[in-house]
């Protein structure tokens, strides 16, 4: 799964309007000097007496005069003083909200070359902000802007053509706007060009290349990045494994929230991988991972408590974080099933365990399809139903599972719930024991002795049909 940084977040986090500020050092003559060139019809005065105004320098902020100025200065085609009127009239300061009249002036300073003037019109065609909304009018701006040097319009456009955002989707293109953002010095372009390195979208797979990113974006504190990053580095992947700086940027990062860090810095206490075994801290760092409602954490964490170093399983919290997890991790599901079979920890109840395995079985877990199966052949908290069995076993055993080849293989030997047919049992048995399964080997030859030769053959071109229907079913 492409772990990606959402184009609606990143919108949120550069939509901070116009930089209003000059491209040159501001100017250092007394206010009366300014003033009076701004008089004369000074452009380049008229904007710095706009922007004294708007910040207070010097003067008491009067944003009203601000507008008055900078519009003046704007008039006469001078772009730094578009660009700060158009931000001004984003935001409501010193003049009433005006986004048609942000986007007009913002739209002339993009015309006369300013960069920021194109990235902060696309914002607006992106949101229908003072203009129609138009995906492909944005990444039209975006693109002008990234041409004259914005990383932020860069790193947009690259996004919106990974998702298909006013444009065909186009991975490569994604891939090349995104590398100008990150060498242009965005942490967060740098963050996803290492996920597009490490996943091989829209450039050749590289773990090298991911950490390489995923490090620059670590260092300007991008939290998701110390997380990935320090995975790598605990399991060597792209990198060589340094388990001590893996544990300084998980720390970080889990400090931060990052779930991902939190589970692997658990993984990693819990099972002493790299790092002395310590219960408690892998307890504590998965049921913080798990009240962010990470159904990975919270299955792992009643895995933990199942098994505390000392004492007793906590089994009512143990069913409570399966419960909590079974709707997303269906593994989950399973464990619940089997604790109900049981009645570990809680008192037996078939009824609930096989609810529990039909969830589970039903998003195609195995092992659930195999516990089902059995549930309903021994009619264990469901009414004996061989044609239930034989569906559940048959699901298992499409999936490979040995143990459900093997069972099919029994039922067509005794004639349980079925026509008894050697030639099938001899076939799946024959199955099951390619598959791994020691004891249908043993029952293969039982049933072979008791087959014509002709038989024989039949059931070995039978089983080449189910090698191959299981084969298309993968």
């Amino acid at each position: 799964m492409i772990r990606l940084l959402a184009l609606s977040f990143v919108l949120a986090l550069f939509a901070a309007g116009a930089p209003m500020r000059a491209r040159a050092a501001p100017t250092t003559e007394p206010m009366a000097a300014v003033q009076a060139r701004a008089e004369g019809g000074d452009a380049a005065a008229q904007y710095e007496l706009g922007r004294i105004y708007d910040r207070g320098i010097g003067t008491t902020a009067d944003p009203a005069r601000a507008v008055e100025w900078l519009t003046r200065a704007a008039l006469q085609d001078y772009v730094d003083a578009q660009l700060y009127l158009g931000g001004l009239y984003a935001a409501g300061r010193g003049t009433a909200r005006n986004p048609l009249t942000a986007a007009t002036w913002y739209e002339r300073a993009a015309h006369g070359g300013s960069a920021s003037g194109a990235y902060n019109l696309g914002l607006m065609h992106y949101r229908g902000e003072g203009v129609p909304q138009s995906y492909p009018s944005a990444l039209r701006w975006f693109e002008q802007a990234a041409l004259g040097g914005d990383a932020r319009a860069a790193y947009i456009a690259g996004l919106m053509y990974l998702h298909g955002k006013g444009t065909r989707s186009d991975a490569a293109a994604g891939f090349r706007a995104i590398s100008v953002a990150a060498q242009g010095g965005i942490a967060e372009a740098q963050w996803d060009l290492g996920v597009l390195y490490a996943t091989g979208v829209g450039v050749a797979r590289s773990d090298a290349d991911a950490v390489l990113w995923y490090r620059r974006a670590a260092d300007q504190g991008v939290a998701v990045a110390q997380s990935m990053l320090g995975v790598m580095l605990a399991k060597g992947t792209g990198v060589d494994r340094n388990v001590a700086e893996a544990v300084t940027l998980l720390t970080t990062a889990a400090k931060a929230g990052d779930i991902v860090a939190m589970e692997q810095l658990a993984y990693m206490y819990g099972a002493g991988d790299g790092v002395p075994r310590d219960w408690g801290q892998a307890v504590a760092l998965y049921s913080a991972a798990a009240q962010r409602n990470s159904a990975s954490a919270q299955y792992n964490l009643a895995n933990l408590l199942m098994e505390p170093p000392h004492g007793e399983p906590d089994y009512v919290s143990v069913v409570r974080w399966l419960t909590r997890a079974a709707p997303t991790e269906v593994r989950a599901a399973h464990n619940l099933g089997a604790l109900y079979k049981i009645g570990s920890g809680v008192q037996r109840d078939p009824a609930q365990a096989a609810k529990w395995y039909r969830d589970a079985a039903e998003r195609g877990f195995v092992d659930s399809q195999l516990a089902l199966a059995g549930m309903y052949y021994d009619g264990d908290g469901v009414a004996r139903d061989y044609d239930e069995a034989l569906r559940w076993f048959r699901a298992a055993a499409e999936q490979g599972s040995p143990r459900a080849q093997s069972a099919i293989a029994a039922m067509y030997e005794g004639g349980v719930g079925v026509r008894r047919d050697p030639v099938f049992a001899y076939a799946w048995f024959s199955l099951a024991a390619d598959s791994g399964d020691p004891s249908a080997r043993q029952r293969l030859s039982s049933v072979e002795n008791g087959l014509t030769s002709e038989e024989i053959d039949e059931a070995t071109e039978l089983k080449s049909r189910l090698v191959a229907s299981l084969r298309d079913l993968r």
